[in-house]
């Protein structure tokens, strides 16, 4: 499915701001707290604040866990990061695993953006 921006992604992006923790599959790198900026069906953008962490903990290829820390939406899983932004400091982060309701509170999320195209069955 082509999103409306011509970009080469497989499913378009939803722009948020949910706080974050991404915690290393390596247990020798602490846990990081980032904020989520944007969000598909098939993975997360965060937003990096420091990029020393991106150096060791974040880097591609490598395996993480996810969850966020907001009320209003609850939302968890494994991911890989599959890129590195490092002018930008982002992070992309493809799903891998979605925890228990996670899947169904994404579609609910995506589903109140008007302009968000879904086949969601």
């Amino acid at each position: 499915m082509a999103n409306r921006t011509g970009e080469r992604r497989q499913n378009p992006r939803a722009y948020i701001e949910a706080s974050t923790l991404i915690t290393p599959s390596s247990k020798k790198n602490p846990p990081v707290y980032t904020t989520i900026q944007n969000i598909s069906l098939s993975g997360i953008g965060v937003k990096i604040e420091s990029p020393s962490k991106i150096t060791e903990a974040l880097q591609k290829g490598k395996r993480v866990e996810f969850k966020t820390q907001e009320d209003y939406f609850q939302f968890g899983g494994e991911g890989e990061v599959v890129w590195v932004s490092s002018p930008w400091k982002i992070v992309g982060i493809k799903f891998t695993r979605l925890s228990k309701d996670s899947g169904k509170n994404l579609e609910e999320l995506l589903r109140l953006f008007p302009s968000f195209s879904l086949n969601i069955h």
